[in-house]
């Protein structure tokens, strides 16, 4: 089975982690194409069609496409004169982009909290959580079972002490 895990900095962090700590997938092949800084229109496009042509080692001789694709973006379009709807659109059409190319099911993953902003952002911590709090309700209705609520997930996650 094919895995993809496509997006921002959360992505490229989460691809060295897991070359550094090595787990089971039980054969199954996970491809990460991650980019600090990727928004659903800055950095997207050309590591989105590198991720379309790509296909799994086992499958190269046959036309085919990753089957789950997990996306993880927004979190980057979000500033002082964002527009909610827009990024909540653009993430739709990323998902009908792969469902087209042939992916069978797509994952959307929540924006989550950030700590710090850039200043060229404009934004502050109760202004970006407005924001992604808005767009994170249109995505959970819109995808419903493929929306994951990653702080939801995160927070049950239970850490040994000894990483």
């Amino acid at each position: 089975m094919a895995f993809v895990v496509f997006g921002d900095s959360y992505v490229s962090r989460l691809e060295k982690y897991v070359k550094n700590h090595p787990f089971d997938l039980n054969d199954s092949e996970v491809k990460f194409y991650g980019v600090p800084g990727m928004s659903t229109v800055r950095k997207f496009h050309d590591k989105f069609q590198i991720m379309l042509a790509d296909k799994p080692n086992y499958l190269r001789k046959y036309y085919y496409h990753f089957r789950f694709v997990f996306v993880n973006l927004g979190g980057n379009d979000i500033n002082s004169s964002c527009n909610p709807q827009q990024i909540f659109e653009n993430i739709v059409t990323i998902v009908k982009q792969l469902k087209n190319a042939g992916v069978e099911h797509v994952f959307v993953a929540s924006i989550v909290e950030r700590g710090s902003f850039l200043s060229w952002t404009g934004c502050n911590s109760n202004m970006f959580n407005k924001v992604r709090r808005s767009i994170n309700c249109k995505l959970s209705v819109k995808f419903k079972e493929h929306y994951v609520d990653v702080g939801k997930k995160l927070r049950k996650i239970k850490i040994p002490k000894t990483l």
